[in-house]
């Protein structure tokens, strides 16, 4: 009986040490928006909704290259405001994450957009981005180019034909 239940021991030990195991590959996406201050409420809404969209992501087991991935988010308060901003951005990349959801005021947006543009081996999103909110974010010349103070007819050009243009009579 001692030496059937060694023998199955010492099988078990064998086996567990030769059988691999596959973890889960961990995928960091990143969040960055005002989570205090005066309009935290959006801020929060919005990492409330990346959150949910990643639960439901990892829910479904989603599988890249055979490997089960799990998403984690990072979340990071700019305070709507672009130095902290900026700050955010460089620990966001520091740590590695794939992607970035945020920032939420196109005033955090535009400075931190330089940080995530100059890391290495950094790719820009194939899909559009959202309407700014912004006219100097829908004419920000790409890096390296002398900025240009465009018109106001040019800035409202420039900008998607969801937005509305204001009325004449002001």
């Amino acid at each position: 009986m001692k030496r059937s239940a060694m023998m199955l021991a010492l099988a078990g030990a064998t086996m567990a040490g030769t059988a691999p195991v596959l973890a889960d590959t961990v995928v960091k996406i990143g969040f960055a928006g005002p989570l205090t201050g005066p309009i935290s409420h959006v801020g929060k809404d919005e990492q409330f909704g990346a959150q949910l969209a990643l639960d439901d992501a990892n829910a479904k087991g989603i599988s890249l290259a055979g490997q089960k991935v799990k998403f984690e988010l990072m979340s990071e308060d700019d305070q709507a405001d672009p130095r902290t901003a900026t700050t955010v951005a460089q620990r966001l990349v520091d740590a590695g994450v794939k992607g970035v959801i945020g920032h939420v005021t196109s005033g955090a947006a535009i400075p931190a957009s330089r940080i995530y543009e100059n890391r290495p081996g950094s790719r820009r999103s194939p899909r559009r981005p959202p309407a700014p909110s912004s006219p100097v974010r829908a004419t920000r010349p790409p890096t390296g180019s002398s900025p240009t103070t465009p018109s106001r007819a040019a800035r409202w050009q420039s900008l998607p034909p969801a937005c509305s243009r204001p009325s004449a009579s002001r």
